[in-house]
Order: C-alpha cells, then structure tokens, then sequence
C-alpha cells in the first residue's frame, strides 16, 4: 500500500502556529506519511531546521504589516487590494500543489 501524504501548511505569523505544529507533524511521520511542509519566512526556517529530512516548499507570503502607532484599521485597508491578490494567489498555488503532490489530507 503507498504511502499516505499529507500537506500541512503553517502561517508565518510568528512561531507559535510553527511550534505547535512540530508535534503534529511529527506524529504524521511517526505514522509514515509523506509530508510535505508549506510555509515562509521564520516559520520555514524554524521548521525546516527542526526537520531537516522533511520535503519543503515556500507558500505566498501575505507580508501584512501592522500599525505601531495611529489607526490599524486604515494601516490595513490600505493593504487590502495586495492581500486579495495574494488570496488568489495562495489559491493558485494550492490548486498546483494539490495537482503535483496529490495529498490524501491538506492541513492548514
């Protein structure tokens, strides 16, 4: 029987999402899965350290960027129309990862 294959996905917003990801992904390789990890930034090169026998690839990176001081709301209207092609972006991106790696589960 083939390997079952997972894509799991982590946000670079910070460690915590990569963090608390290492145990789960973990766990899938534990189980002998296949994973393929997406992800950018700190994220990456966190997990890509921890886990440096596993396949990576680098996803759409939002770049938001936040208010330190004045209003966050127009800080991040302004960024709006870059955020929604990144949206189509990621999706693109997704729909030709899911054709090439053929995942049995997407985590994200």
């Amino acid at each position: 029987m083939p390997k079952q294959r997972v894509f799991y996905s982590v946000l670079n917003m910070g460690l915590g999402h990569a963090s608390r990801s290492l145990p789960l992904i973990r766990e899938f390789v534990h189980r002998k899965w296949e994973v393929l990890i997406g992800s950018n930034g700190r994220a990456y090169d966190f997990l890509r350290n921890e886990l440096p026998d596993l396949k990576f690839v680098k996803t759409p990176d939002y770049a938001i960027s936040y208010s330190k001081r004045g209003n966050l709301f127009f800080k991040l209207l302004a960024q709006a129309p870059r955020v929604i092609r990144k949206i189509i972006e990621e999706r693109h991106f997704c729909r030709q990862m899911a054709d090439d790696f053929l995942p049995d589960l997407i985590f994200s």
